[in-house]
């Protein structure tokens, strides 16, 4: 079986049994797509259950709450106590440490969304590509395609075609 696909690239990995020199790649299994749908589902739930475990990691964040001591100084021009100022810096440094690991998390997503969204715009690109390839008008004979292009061209588009443009001059003839 031939498969086209694996004209995007000479280095392509779709297909290790490629003929050597040959702009077609030949694959042994039955279907091409088969393995790749297989492939990629358990690509897609790895992934899913890595994204999982990511948010579970900060579940407890939305369990927090203010103690009413912290409420009543967040109310008040009061300062924390000396216990409460201890109990306050190891919160911070806590919370300071979950925003970075979130932080790097988002880093991550980020990056892998980024990419993702380079390897669609290529894989949009071939397909337009392939599509422009095998539009119909590249089935019409080229006298075909001359005759309807002679019947369109009228006297008007003639004579633009040989008018003559003064360059120097702008739209109100002053000089550019």
């Amino acid at each position: 079986m031939i498969f086209p696909c694996c004209l995007l690239s000479l280095r392509s990995s779709c297909c290790p049994a490629r003929v050597a020199k040959s702009r077609f790649c030949v694959r042994k299994e039955p279907s091409f797509y088969a393995p790749m749908a297989a492939t990629l589902t358990s690509t897609m739930e790895s992934a899913r259950a890595s994204l999982d475990q990511l948010v579970a990691k900060f579940d407890w964040i939305s369990a927090i709450t203010h103690s009413p001591d912290i409420t009543a100084l967040l109310h008040s021009n009061d300062l924390p106590s000396p216990l409460q100022s201890v109990n306050l810096k190891a919160s911070t440094n806590c919370l300071e440490h979950a925003s970075r690991e979130i932080q790097a998390g988002l880093d991550l997503l980020g990056n892998a969304v980024a990419s993702l969204e380079a390897q669609m715009s290529r894989v949009r690109s071939f397909q337009h590509d392939y599509r422009l390839v095998l539009s119909p008008i590249r089935r019409v004979p080229a006298e075909i395609v001359m005759e309807i292009l002679r019947h369109t061209w009228t006297a008007d588009i003639a004579l633009m075609a040989n008018r003559v443009v003064h360059h120097g001059t702008g739209p109100f003839n002053y000089p550019c």
